[in-house]
Formats: C-alpha cells, sequence, structure tokens
C-alpha cells in the first residue's frame, strides 16, 4: 500500500541522514553468513555466545547490582530446576527417616543384620 512503501523509504532515508551509533565487531563484520551459520551448526547449543555489538560497561554494572538486589528474578531456569530437585531429595530424605522411625516404635531394628554375621558368631560359640 501507499503508507508503508512512503514508510519504508522515509526509514531508508533516515538512516542514510542518521546511521546508528552501534557499530558491529571487527570479527561479526568480516566473517561471512554461510561460516557463521557452519560454526553456529557445529558448536550446536554448547553455550557459548559471542555479541554481534560491544557490550556497555554501565550494563554489566547494572546486570550485576540487579543480581544483588533481586537474586530470586536473576536465577536461570537451571538453577530452579537444581532447587525443585534438592526439595525432592530432602523430602524423600525426610520420609525414610520418619518411616525408620515409626519402626523402632514397633520393636524392628533400623537395619537388617549382615547374614555372614549370625553365622559366624554361631560357629564360634559352638
Amino acid at each position: 500500500s501507499d503508507g508503508a512503501s512512503l514508510v519504508a523509504s522515509h526509514n531508508g532515508a533516515m538512516r542514510v541522514a542518521s546511521p546508528s551509533g552501534l557499530r558491529p565487531e571487527r570479527e561479526a563484520i568480516s566473517a561471512s553468513k554461510h561460516r557463521r551459520k557452519k560454526k553456529d551448526e557445529a558448536e550446536g547449543d554448547s553455550g557459548s555466545y559471542e555479541p554481534t555489538y560491544p557490550v556497555d560497561e554501565a550494563l554489566k554494572s547494572l546486570r550485576g547490582m540487579k543480581k544483588q538486589w533481586f537474586p530470586e528474578a536473576c536465577r536461570t531456569e537451571q538453577e530452579r530446576a537444581q532447587e525443585k530437585k534438592d526439595a525432592q531429595v530432602r523430602e524423600v530424605a525426610e520420609q525414610a527417616k520418619a518411616i525408620m522411625s515409626s519402626l523402632s516404635l514397633f520393636g524392628l531394628p533400623k537395619t537388617a543384620p549382615a547374614e555372614g554375621a549370625d553365622k559366624a558368631g554361631g560357629q564360634a560359640a559352638g
């Protein structure tokens, strides 16, 4: 439509008149898309991320302050999953402890005697 072409030409003219202050790093400019695509496929999801633009020091310090003041908001999904798993392990351990204490109430031993201990004791006495 006419509006879309007007906006597109306006945006193009604005980029020419006042280009963005962000400049890509040299490595990102020199690498071709084909090479970058092969490199990304080879690495997979290894967690190694190289930003296209340099990270501002003020942004780094702001992220650090956010982690310090609001640690719950900055937790990753992996940390949350690990905490959930730890909570489940603690719950199972508490349940096992309760079962063991209930066994001792009925006069049952907390641990089963070893098979060799009874035979060795009977042979030494007899």
